[in-house]
């Protein structure tokens, strides 16, 4: 019986990434650096944060982007003239941007609650009032203060106590 051999399957060059890299522009700028290690452009990578996370938090991301532009801007990055340099710098103020206008609205909020803990405060503090007022009008001694007494919230067989 002659032999069969299976005829050769090509395989699929690997797919594209469908997530789009999220890292943004300074982790594009890493990775180019870490790639490029020729002799033509070998320099040193201090302070291009090399295999360290940027984004820690809001603060972090806008410092080491600040960072890394200066460091940019001081150094000849292959693959990175002026205007994509001017690109990252456009982006991260757009990004800082957005923090000014949420710390508008976050101390709005805290200002809010300043004046609703002050009102609180004030509000407890004339119910207070008005109860013992309405203990010393409505002693509970008095058969006919029980109707007076509940309406105030106060006990109907016992003075009031704080």
């Amino acid at each position: 019986m002659p032999e069969t051999t299976q005829p050769a399957v090509p395989t699929p060059a690997p797919a594209a990434d469908p997530k789009p890299n999220k890292r943004g522009y300074f982790n594009k700028a890493q990775v180019m650096l870490a790639e490029d290690d020729d002799a033509n452009t070998n320099f040193a990578l201090d302070g291009y944060l090399i295999g360290e996370r940027l984004n820690p938090s809001r603060a972090g991301l806008l410092q080491n982007g600040a960072a890394l532009i200066v460091k940019a801007k001081a150094d000849d990055l292959p693959g990175y003239d002026t205007a994509a340099i001017a690109a990252v710098q456009l982006a991260l103020s757009n990004y800082r941007g957005l923090e000014t206008g949420s710390d508008e609205a976050d101390s709005e909020q805290v200002s809010d609650r300043i004046k609703r803990d002050a009102l609180l405060k004030k509000i407890n503090t004339r119910r207070s009032a008005i109860q013992h007022a309405a203990d010393g009008l409505w002693p509970y001694t008095e058969e006919t203060s029980t109707a007076p007494r509940k309406a105030f919230l106060l006990p109907p067989s016992r003075p009031l106590s704080l």
